[in-house]
């Protein structure tokens, strides 16, 4: 017998939708960090259609924090003695989820301030999830609020558009399977960027699969208009690159290591030597930056099958030529953090077991709630 797929959502004798439900069976956690002007969104489309909602602040400083409270919500701050990270706010919050001894977590939705879910998304990836008991994460389609505001927010809406079908990857907006989720141990909160990937590396090994729905999932905000954020965005991406092949290198699956080789060949070396060639054989040297044809060609025909337009498309592979370079930089500067051992210290998730017995707000988080009790008092 088969295994059930992802089919659409019932529709009634005239061939309409059947409305969603007003609550899917699916709790959530939110994360933030400086997120004040699109955080009330965010959680405005996050509420009506969840179990429970917990917001975990990462050191926030612009009222993030007192809007997540006036939503009347748990609220959890990271206590700031240790290093901020994307995946420790995430494994804080299902710690706090799975806390609840009364809770039965089957799905967890992931959302980051800057994102906004669609109507009807949570519906779709529960009905997904219950369909077919393979898989261990669903995703749908993502843009970006304000795609055409600058060429940084368009490259970020072309990185964006995954097909639907079986994926290897997915990135922080996310509905899991919980007990996927805790089988592969959470994320790791020793990656500064990039856990999501490395985290459905270990979900593949124990035999699960993951899944872009042809729904539409989810609006991101990333707000970027200058170039020095830009630079600062893909440096970390290298960074992540580096990151998660430096902790699987000894893997089967080689993973992060063609990124890796592709950045410092296309970062590092052809740059190298096209200065090299300059210097030895004057304006017939500058020859040595067609190399940079290569991955720019490749970068234009991935967007051009995504469906954009030729000028969208030679935007996105210009970017992806000199991107190469800030990669590089971070992956430098990874490998000389990995390489003198300087690995931050930060909490894992806990089993189930532990979590139930772990008091609320004790560990890195400091707990609020909308009433008093134990969600109440702020933890000492």
């Amino acid at each position: 017998m088969t295994t059930p797929r992802y089919s659409p959502l019932p529709a009634d004798a005239a061939g309409r939708k059947a409305a969603p439900a007003e609550t899917a069976a699916c709790q959530c956690v939110v994360i933030g960090r400086n997120e004040s002007p699109r955080l009330r969104e965010c959680l405005e489309s996050v509420l009506p259609g969840c179990q429970r909602v917990v917001y975990v602040d990462s050191g926030s400083t612009d009222g993030s924090v007192g809007i997540a409270r006036s939503f009347g919500i748990p609220v959890i701050e990271l206590d700031p003695s240790l290093p901020f990270s994307a995946a420790r706010a995430r494994n804080e919050g299902f710690a706090y989820l799975s806390r609840d001894a009364g809770a039965v977590i089957d799905h967890v939705q992931f959302v980051d301030g800057d994102c906004t879910l669609e109507r009807g998304w949570l519906t779709a990836a529960v009905h997904a999830l219950d369909c077919d008991r393979t898989l261990a994460a669903v995703t749908g389609r993502t843009r970006e609020k304000s795609a055409r505001s600058s060429v940084y927010n368009l490259l970020c809406e072309i990185e964006l558009a995954v097909p639907a079908g079986a994926i290897e990857a997915c990135g922080g907006v996310v509905m899991m399977r919980a007990i996927a989720l805790q089988a592969a141990g959470g994320f790791d909160p020793m990656l500064a960027a990039g856990e999501e990937p490395e985290l459905c590396l270990r979900l593949r090994r124990l035999g699960w699969r993951l899944e872009c729905l042809p729904v539409p999932m989810m609006r991101h905000d990333v707000d970027m208009h200058s170039f020095r954020q830009w630079w600062a965005r893909s440096r970390r991406s290298g960074r992540a690159y580096f990151e998660s092949w430096w902790k699987h290198r000894a893997g089967p699956e080689a993973f992060r290591a063609r990124e890796v080789a592709r950045i410092l060949a296309w970062g590092a070396l052809a740059p190298a030597l096209t200065v090299a060639a300059v210097f030895a054989f004057g304006a017939y040297g500058l020859s040595c930056t067609i190399a940079g044809v290569w991955p720019g060609a490749r970068a234009y025909r991935w967007a051009r099958q995504r469906g954009r337009d030729r000028r969208d498309s030679a935007v996105y592979a210009v970017a992806c030529v000199v991107g190469k370079i800030p990669e590089c930089v971070g992956v430098i500067a990874s490998w000389s953090r990995c390489w003198r051992r300087r690995r931050r210290r930060l909490v894992a998730l806990p089993s189930p077991a532990a979590a139930s017995k772990a008091a609320i707000g004790s560990g890195d988080g400091r707990t609020s709630g909308p009433e008093g009790g134990p969600d109440g008092d702020r933890a000492a």
